[in-house]
């Protein structure tokens, strides 16, 4: 008998962690498996093409709310393409409605809910590959197997859940071999559940909390550090959840650095204490990355969400982080009950004052199993996936679809970095605007400009963030703004019109070559960075961009970003 795991991936980078953890799992007990992943970038025929070749007799397929639809046609297709095969689904997107779905789709033999490892070693111990479907159910009938749905003559079945897994010692290390992976993003979870109840998450309704013992998840940390993987994302629900446990993983993680692998966690920042802060201070840049899920600051929707956390706390908690070591990704959420666009715009100037490398500004979905799929709150929702919010009684169709404009732009312009000399402290300084109202001019005028309806390159991008800038200040400063982070991007291709003053390109190489001059320039703590054999040449270059002529020796004026401090200084060069 031959069962193959399938994992959808939304894209290469990413790995499946799940199958490889009923894998790893299984074959620890003797059983036998395989597994393979593809992506949702991948045309379906080809993936159907390649597991008709795999001409295995159980297909079970790792369903999430940004694959399901991919995977449904995939596996359907597989269906009749070989109707002998068992198709299996399992994963938060088919774990709730059950019966629903499997009379919607009869391809499907099994559902697979709740945590699969025990319940996966039941599918393999119980099926047999001589036996025709209907028997092989017969025998999960009879055996009363938990965890598992079907439709079985007729009706739905299923025998309820098995209790979790209480010493998640017993998982095996989930990446074996890893070195073909080390350039891709590897998950790993050092618990199971989630403290909080929050009413829009699925892990409201989760297992309850468990933590894999230290020593394990040192173990497995270490494997991870000596193939010098390129990011680890941790994906306990809260990481911190215990304090203690949090700081010894953290000062684990710092003790055994190689200097390459990050880590990458979703923390509640009100649960930093003061040992926590001091700590993470010292550790090297980019070795941590923490999420922070702040999704409102408004009072009264914060408490409808079961999130009653002031936001006083977690600005305090992120301001003693001091952010420059750790790169911080903010998440806000429309859509959320009592929300309007007018407690929204405070919201987000208030995230947005956390000055966070990232912001993700999502939108409310509805997700089968969570709390709020049963209140619903008066709000309405798109019946396919993702499930995304389309209005509620605060606020309307026509203020998400504003909001999905300015959450594109931060994608664009914020969060890709590409934009962060202009975005670091000119909103309110220079232009007198808050975030929100930047942000909000700035969807109007793309929106004017036709700007979200063609294709784009790097130039057009730029152009776009000039012009609506010589409406704030005039062509002079818009010019002096873009034009560092144009040629900072150092991949342009033809320069835009707009920038008639390039840069001396002569004048700039000779002051490469004067290292007295430019450490006469440059802060000192700036040295070692601007001297490090490490830096590229574009990005020296962009570091002395000149704004005005540099063909003279004296007295000219440079604008200089440091990687340090994120500040903007106007200096003089005086040789």
């Amino acid at each position: 008998m031959k069962t193959v795991l399938v994992g959808i991936n939304s894209s290469f980078v990413h790995t499946c962690l799940s199958i490889r953890e009923l894998y790893s799992y299984a074959r620890s007990k003797g059983l036998e498996c395989s597994f393979c992943e593809h992506t949702v970038n991948n045309e379906s025929v080809k993936t159907t093409d390649s597991l008709y070749t795999e001409d295995a007799d159980i297909y079970a397929f790792s369903v999430y709310i940004f694959n399901v639809a991919y995977v449904k046609r995939v596996a359907s297709d597989l269906k009749k393409a070989k109707p002998d095969c068992f198709i299996v689904f399992g994963g938060p997107e088919v774990s709730h409605s059950r019966e629903k779905f499997l009379k919607e789709n009869p391809y499907v033999d099994l559902i697979l809910s709740g945590e699969g490892e025990e319940a996966f070693c039941d599918l393999l111990r119980n099926f047999r590959a001589d036996r025709p479907s209907v028997k092989n159910k017969e025998v999960f009938y009879q055996n009363k197997l938990k965890n598992f749905s079907y439709i079985y003559n007729g009706n739905y079945i299923t025998f309820g859940d098995r209790e979790p897994i209480c010493d998640l010692s017993v998982l095996p290390f989930p990446y074996e071999p890893l070195e073909e992976l080390r350039d891709r993003i590897l998950y790993y979870e050092s618990s199971r559940g989630c403290p909080f109840r929050c009413s829009y998450c699925l892990s409201a309704g989760d297992m309850p909390l468990r933590y894999a013992p230290l020593d394990k998840v040192f173990a497995d940390l270490k494997i991870f550090l000596d193939a010098k993987a390129r990011q680890v994302k941790f994906i306990d629900r809260t990481f911190n959840s215990d304090r203690r446990r949090a700081l010894e993983i953290w000062k684990f993680l710092a003790e055994n650095d190689n200097g390459v692998t990050n880590f990458h966690f979703e923390i509640a920042a009100w649960l930093l204490n003061d040992e926590a802060i001091e700590f993470l201070r010292t550790v090297r840049k980019d070795l941590f990355r923490f999420e922070i899920g702040i999704q409102s600051t408004n009072p009264e929707t914060m408490k409808a969400i079961c999130r009653p956390v002031p936001f006083s706390e977690i600005k305090k908690a992120v301001a003693a982080l001091d952010g420059k070591n750790i790169a911080l990704h903010t998440d806000l959420i429309a859509g959320l009950p009592h929300e309007t666009i007018e407690t929204f715009e405070d919201s987000f100037n208030d995230v947005y004052s956390l000055e966070g490398e990232d912001l993700q500004l999502g939108f409310l979905k509805i997700l089968d199993g969570s709390p709020m799929s049963n209140e619903r709150f008066g709000a309405v929702f798109s019946s396919e996936p993702p499930y995304e919010v389309i209005s509620t009684p605060t606020m309307s169709y026509s203020d998400l679809a504003f909001l999905r404009k300015i959450a594109a732009l931060i994608e664009i312009y914020h969060n890709s970095g590409i934009c962060s000399f202009v975005l670091t402290d000119s909103l309110n300084t220079l232009f007198g605007l808050t975030p929100y109202r930047f942000w909000a001019k700035f969807a109007t005028f793309s929106s004017e400009k036709g700007f979200f309806d063609k294709p784009r390159a790097v130039a057009d991008t730029f152009s776009n963030l000039y012009y609506y800038i010589c409406t704030l200040c005039g062509e002079g400063i818009a010019q002096s703004l873009c034009a560092y982070d144009l040629y900072r991007h150092g991949r342009v291709g033809s320069f835009p019109s707009w920038l008639t003053s390039l840069p001396d390109k002569e004048a700039l190489y000779d002051l490469l070559k004067d290292e007295d001059r430019i450490k006469h320039i440059l802060p000192e703590e700036c040295h070692e960075m601007f001297f490090s054999e490490n830096i590229k040449y574009w990005y020296k270059n962009s570091v002395l961009f000149a704004v005005k002529d540099l063909s003279e020796p004296n007295n000219k004026e440079v604008l200089y970003w440091s990687l340090y401090n994120k500040i903007r200084l106007q200096i003089k060069i005086d040789k």
